[in-house]
Order: C-alpha cells, then structure tokens, then sequence
C-alpha cells in the first residue's frame, strides 16, 4: 500500500510510468482525453474517473495518537483512471493509438506493480490492474466527457492512503 499526500501523486506516477513504457516520441499527461483522435500526433491521456474504499477499510479500527487521543485510520482506497491513446498513420488510421494501448496492457501484464520510494512517505508499490469495462460503461463515460471513441482501457490503481488520520487531503 502506499501513502500518499495528495491523489494527484498517485496519477503523477501512473504517468511517469506510462512515459517510460510509450517512450520519449509520445505526449503523456494527466488530463481529460484528446478532443480529436484522429490527430497525428499520439499521445496517451490519463483521465481520473472515481475512488472507492476497499472493502477491509470499512472496518478498520481506530489508531492510537501520541497524545492519547483516537483517530479513525485513514481509508485504504483504488482509484480508477480511463487510459486513452490516439495518433495517426500516414495512411489516416488510428494504428498509432492501438499500438500505445498494446505497449500499456503489456506492460501492466507482466509489471503490474508500480514502485517508487519517491512518492508519498512510503516506498511500497501500487498495483495497477486492467478492470472489467462494458458497453454503458463505455457510453457514460463517452457521453459525460462529450469527446469521441478512442481506443481506451479502465485501470484500477491502488491500494492507497490518503494523508495522516487526522487531516484532511
């Protein structure tokens, strides 16, 4: 699990990790999609949908502070991104696109563990996992986002802490 201060961080290393995987040629960011797949530049856009609890955090019991007081721990959360990519071919199809989503699905295949001692106070892994999309799910995210289809996937990230028991993140 790793802890973090702000979610930001843990879509900031998501995307470190994606840049290192599609190489230097492609524009990586933290962003809502392109709003044209079909322009020839590729790139891969990394869009937050929703967080949830985990399951064991409902019951998790309170932490002892140093000055004798009770505090709830702080939630064990995933977190949910839409991964798009687009790009062109010379020939105007989205091979480019097709190709980046291919390198990302392979790559959380064989490391689905993202390690980095530089985020967050802890230097345990996220794990990052290909989840389950289907037709209406396609649909409210499309539609809320008013862009075009692309090719996509929905990865769940996780498991996270956000901040100190006390705070608020």
């Amino acid at each position: 699990m790793l802890r973090v201060e702000k979610l930001s961080e843990v879509g900031l290393l998501l995307t470190d990790t994606i840049r290192g995987t599609v190489g230097p040629g492609v524009d990586v960011r933290l962003a809502s999609p392109v709003e044209d797949p079909d322009s020839g530049d590729p790139s891969v856009r990394v869009s937050f949908l929703w967080i949830t609890p985990s399951s064991a955090s409902r019951n998790e019991k309170m932490e002892n502070l140093p000055d004798g007081r009770n505090s709830p721990v702080s939630s064990t959360l995933h977190v949910f991104y839409m991964i798009s990519a687009c790009g062109t071919s010379v020939a105007g199809n989205c091979i480019a696109g097709h190709d980046l989503l291919g390198q990302m699905i392979a790559q959380f295949n064989n490391a689905p563990t993202i390690n980095s001692p530089d985020v967050g106070e802890s230097g345990d892994g996220l794990n990052v996992m290909l989840a389950p999309a289907d037709a209406e799910l396609l649909g409210r995210i499309y539609r809320n986002m008013q862009v075009r289809p692309r090719p996509w996937m929905v990865v769940d990230v996780g498991p996270i802490q956000l901040g100190g028991g006390t705070e608020e993140s």
